[in-house]
């Protein structure tokens, strides 16, 4: 099975298509010792305290009254993830002494200067997690993605639209949130908002997906997603006719559309509805018809 991986290879493309050269953008080491604040401002929107896993010292999940730092300074040189990819890092630390608890991130930065079609430049900062440690991979998930960064589910089953819901004309947005553990397999599904008809089928259905295990360096690690399911219901339009007799008949078309899969922006990204007629087509990968 395939796997995710934030790791040297996806900060090291970073830099290689950012090369210097007429008419492209140009990336240099970000000067880090300087950032160590902005270090851990990422690692703190990208990662929560997994709270299905208990530290072993206490036997509860992992307490959020720990102190935050950064180490920017190596005597013995850069650690080695991050020589490989070519960056400086920023080494994040969450302590909790009295659960004898330490996670750590290697965190990269890549300045990244983009030549404007108007002639001005432009500076950016692409921010990497290269890397985490035993207790960072087991205690923490992944909860903050870029654009285009969120994992997509390789195995998706659609939501049944409930007959007493379609009945009732109950139709509008459910949103989920998943817990993904370090297989693939999604291990924990809430519904955080949306009719409550509707709710069961999303979330019966969500706890059947599947996805590429994701990997920092080379720790598989939980992560979570925040997805949407619209329910989307039209009444049936009316037209008229007459039978071969002369008497007008009505005849009922019912375009009451089952449920659509969109993404918030975090994982497909893109609005999809699913009829009768046409199927599932332009869902989300790999949805059965």
């Amino acid at each position: 099975m395939a796997r995710i991986r934030f790791s040297i290879a996806s900060i090291a493309l970073i830099a290689c298509l950012f090369e210097p050269g007429p008419a492209v953008s140009q990336a240099t080491s970000s000067p880090v010792a300087e950032t160590p604040k902005a270090a851990v401002d990422e690692v703190i929107s990208m990662f929560t305290p997994n709270d299905a896993v208990n530290v072993e010292a206490t036997g509860k999940p992992m307490p959020t009254t720990g102190t935050w730092g950064a180490q920017t300074k190596f005597p013995d040189g850069q650690p080695k993830v991050c020589a490989l990819a070519h960056v400086e890092c920023v080494i994040v630390i969450y302590r909790v002494p009295e659960d004898n608890l330490v996670c750590e991130w290697a965190v990269g930065f890549v300045n990244v200067v983009e030549p404007q079609p108007d002639g001005t430049i432009k500076h950016a900062t692409h921010v990497e997690v290269l890397d985490e440690n035993d207790a960072a991979a087991r205690y923490t998930l992944k909860k903050g993605w870029a654009k285009g960064e969120a994992p997509k589910p390789v195995e998706f089953q659609r939501p049944d639209y409930p007959s007493i819901a379609r009945s009732a004309q109950v139709g509008g947005v459910v949103t989920v949130r998943i817990v993904v553990g370090p297989d693939g397999l999604v291990k924990s599904a809430i519904a955080t908002s949306g009719p409550s008809m509707l709710q069961a089928p999303v979330l019966a259905a969500v706890r059947q997906w599947k996805f590429d295990p994701l990997e920092i360096g080379q720790q598989p690690t939980s992560f979570r997603l925040d997805e949407q399911f619209a329910y989307n219901v039209q009444k049936p339009s009316i037209s008229a006719g007459m039978d071969p007799s002369g008497h007008v008949v009505l005849q009922e078309a019912d375009p009451r559309l089952d449920p659509g899969f969109r993404s918030n922006g975090v994982s497909s990204g893109a609005w999809a509805t699913c009829t009768a007629a046409t199927g599932c087509q332009a869902a989300a990968p790999n949805v059965p018809k």
